[in-house]
């Protein structure tokens, strides 16, 4: 949550104020994982004289997008290019009638394909370099296909001959796994290409640079009958991959997501059993993964997107946090998480896309249930503020009985241990004893609250999860619980 939304915090005593600091030497010293960044939904302005708004397919790192638009008249459509507010056409073979764009790198170079919808012989590959068109067959031949572009000049293509690092107009060709079946997807900056290929008698996922495969990635117990086995679809800058792999489950063999690192390969299945299938789509530079994940079973089954870093999966409708979006696509991500999000506005309805931004490297997510206390009133905890090093969080109890006594407690993951009566603690195992007391304003039931204000020392740094205890003599159990809040401070 942005500074922007901070409540303005009530006067707190001075021993609520002891008790909140506290609880800052916690958060700085635990290295649990989970949390994350706190997001903001940003419209993507601007557009072309005469044309629909542009629909965008692609993203890089320094603010740039690349998509296509159609006419008013839907007779023609264009490739464009967006930075800052601003579109500008790239352009349309003759003859043709729509474009796409597949790919933009840093510099600006961007590769598509210009269409034709009554005869796709007549599609072709297109090249911007420099704010020049180029036609791509036009250098290396019939059915020569770029892929993607490298912050180097690299393109890679795809031709009948095989697939391929191309410098450019007038450049050379270098090939990707010469003599195998390749298809490739996507380049780092450093040159390592990603795709798949013939491995002996599997097809399988593989990182390849400088005429060295690097990598390849193995399925996870797939019976030997299965050829198809993984594909890598998305590195970054440091050299790692996702993409999807075959894997022994107990419900038979899947197709899941995984994320490569260092040699190692790990399993990214979803959140939970109930998904039957997930694929990896993308991949920004700190390792976070963007999931396609499918809950439940055909013709009943559900596409949810998640973003997964270090075992956690992050709900991609979560972070953008508004009902009237319904996410139907994650379109790319940037280096630093920056998301590209195609969604229905039911408030219209109309189909439209965004940028998912992070405003803040860490965040608060509350989740779990309470239980209730005076007049059936759960109590509600909540985490507002920046979670960085420096910045002022707000941590604040309402819902509570009125001239009550809160505590806190801290623990290191989310949990569900139950304490009788329906009651249950939801961060454990617990880093230290409550903290406390913190007195609550207000009379009568459900009118209790307070919000303690507090800096986080600068270089905090660590996950922790949070409740609010209230004693309460309504509750079978003598205390109220709050909903849980997870704590990640970047």
């Amino acid at each position: 949550m942005s500074r922007a939304t901070l409540r303005r915090p009530l006067r707190p005593s001075a021993a609520g104020r002891a008790a909140l600091v506290a609880l800052l030497p916690l958060v700085a010293t635990t290295t649990a994982a989970g949390g994350g960044p706190t997001y903001a939904v940003e419209p993507i302005p601007g557009g072309l004289v005469g044309f629909h708004p542009p629909s965008y397919d692609a993203m890089n790192d320094v603010g740039g997008l690349v998509g296509h638009a159609t006419n008013l008249n839907d007779q023609y459509g264009v490739a464009v290019s967006w930075q800052a507010g601003a579109v500008t056409t790239i352009g349309l073979f003759g003859g043709l009638n729509t474009a796409r764009s597949d790919a933009v790198a840093n510099t600006g170079d961007a590769v598509g394909r210009f269409l034709h919808t009554g005869d796709s012989s007549l599609d072709t590959s297109w090249l911007l370099r420099n704010g020049q068109l180029h036609d791509v067959e036009s250098f290396l031949g019939d059915g020569a296909v770029a892929v993607d572009v490298g912050d180097g000049g690299e393109v890679l293509v795809e031709t009948p001959a095989g697939t391929f690092l191309w410098s450019g107009p007038g450049g050379t060709l270098a090939p990707v796994l010469p003599g195998q079946d390749v298809d490739a997807f996507a380049i780092a900056p450093d040159g390592t290409v990603v795709g798949h290929a013939r491995f002996g008698s599997k097809i399988m996922g593989f990182l390849w640079r400088n005429g060295t495969t690097l990598a390849t990635i193995p399925s996870f117990g797939a019976p030997a009958s299965e050829v198809f086995v993984s594909s890598a679809v998305d590195v970054n800058a440091a050299g790692e991959a996702t993409g999807w792999v075959r894997a022994a489950t107990p419900n038979g063999t899947q197709t899941h997501a995984f994320f490569h690192s260092n040699g190692q390969t790990t399993l990214v299945a979803g959140p939970g059993p109930e998904y039957a299938a997930s694929r990896g789509e993308h991949l920004a530079g700190d390792g976070s993964v963007v999931v396609r994940a499918i809950r439940g079973a055909f013709p009943n089954s559900v596409v949810e997107w998640f973003l997964w870093k270090d075992g956690t999966f992050r709900p991609i409708v979560d972070l953008i946090g508004d009902s009237n979006l319904q996410l139907s696509w994650v379109d790319d991500v940037a280096a630093d998480t920056r998301m590209l999000i195609s969604v229905k506005n039911l408030a219209v309805p109309s189909f439209e896309q965004y940028l998912l931004t992070p405003v803040c490297p860490g965040g608060a997510t509350s989740y779990g249930v309470g239980c209730a206390g005076a007049g059936g009133f759960v109590p509600a905890l909540a985490i507002d503020g920046c979670p960085s090093g420096g910045e002022t969080l707000n941590v604040s109890v309402t819902q509570a009985r009125g001239g009550a006594t809160a505590f806190l407690v801290v623990g290191l993951a989310r949990a569900e241990v139950p304490m009788g009566s329906g009651c249950d603690l939801l961060a454990a195992p617990l880093l230290g004893g409550p903290v406390g007391p913190l007195p609550l304003g207000g009379a009568g039931a459900g009118q209790g609250s307070v919000t303690l204000p507090a800096v986080l020392p600068a270089g905090s740094q660590g996950t922790v999860t949070v409740q609010a205890l209230v004693v309460d003599p309504a509750s079978p159990t003598g205390h109220a619980n709050s909903n849980g809040v997870e704590l990640c401070v970047q």
